[in-house]
């Protein structure tokens, strides 16, 4: 798993519920700062986190983090 992306703190949680591996150093993009903290005290480590609260500004920023010479 490259990442992981989480649009809410719930699907976070979820996540870690059903994932049957280790959590610790999995990178995640987040779509929000709440969502980021959650992702952490979960054990994830937050690589992407969106500025504009929205899918698509997640997938922006995700763009951005895989191609930084990409498409803004």
């Amino acid at each position: 798993i490259d990442l992981v992306t989480f649009t809410s703190s719930s699907t976070v949680i979820n996540f870690q519920a059903m994932l049957k591996m280790p959590i610790a150093g999995l990178k995640a993009a987040v779509i929000g700062p709440i969502t980021a903290e959650t992702a952490r005290s979960c054990g994830f480590e937050v690589v992407v986190t969106s500025q504009k609260y929205t899918a698509d500004g997640l997938f922006q920023a995700i763009l951005r983090y895989f191609r930084p010479d990409g498409p803004n």
